[in-house]
Formats: structure tokens, C-alpha cells, sequence
């Protein structure tokens, strides 16, 4: 049996050794001359070229744009609908407007009656 081994199988060995043995090694270890750190770099591999996109993410982003457009012209759409609908109201009432001497026949009419009762009253 190896004598180290001897110390470590035999449970009978007193504990007081055992705190020796690391007061050795302490020793042991503050003795030696600290090394001077080496400062460690890490070096990154460069990135390997960009790759074409695939046929699916162009095609991807093809329908995300397209789907976008739509939306897009469709509420362009609803808005020019809307604006379409207020201008044929707009025209519809022009149409029942009267036009010529129509239109204000009945103020001419009430400015001569005016005129006229002005002339007969005696002047105060």
C-alpha cells in the first residue's frame, strides 16, 4: 500500500494532519512568484458573405408589400366613393335651382313694390 493511499483509506488518521497538509501547501503556493496576466483577446471570425434571400422571403415580402398597396388604394377608394356621393348630391340640388329670371323674379318683384309704395307715400 502506498503511503498516501494509507493516509487517505485510513480513517483512524488522526484530523490534526489534515490542516498541516493545507498549511503546506499554502506555503507551497504563496512561495511561487505570481505569473503577470497575459490580457486574452478574443478574436471573432469574420462573417461569411451575404447569401441571395431565398425564393420564399422574396416572395414573402413581395405579398406583404402588395397587401399593403391594397389596403392603401382600397380606403383611397372608399374616400373618392364617399367625396362621389356628396358631389352628386351637390349637383342634384343645383338642378332644382331656379336659373334666369327665375331666380330672382321674386326679389325684383318685392324691391318694385318698395320703390313704388315709397313714391306714393307724401314725404313727412
Amino acid at each position: 500500500m502506498n503511503s498516501s493511499q494509507k493516509y487517505y483509506d485510513n480513517p483512524s488518521t488522526p484530523s490534526s494532519m489534515s490542516p498541516q497538509v493545507n498549511i503546506v501547501h499554502a506555503v507551497k503556493r504563496s512561495s511561487t512568484p505570481l505569473k503577470e496576466r497575459e490580457e486574452v483577446v478574443d478574436v471573432v471570425p469574420p462573417s461569411p458573405p451575404a447569401a441571395a434571400p431565398s425564393a420564399l422571403s422574396l416572395a414573402m415580402a413581395r405579398l406583404a408589400d402588395l397587401n399593403e398597396t391594397m389596403e392603401f388604394q382600397y380606403a383611397r377608394h372608399q374616400q373618392l366613393t364617399i367625396e362621389h356621393e356628396c358631389i352628386k348630391v351637390k349637383i342634384e340640388t343645383l338642378r332644382e335651382l331656379p336659373v334666369g329670371m327665375d331666380a330672382f323674379k321674386e326679389d325684383l318683384d318685392k324691391l318694385i313694390n318698395e320703390m313704388q309704395s315709397q313714391q306714393f307715400e307724401p314725404a313727412k
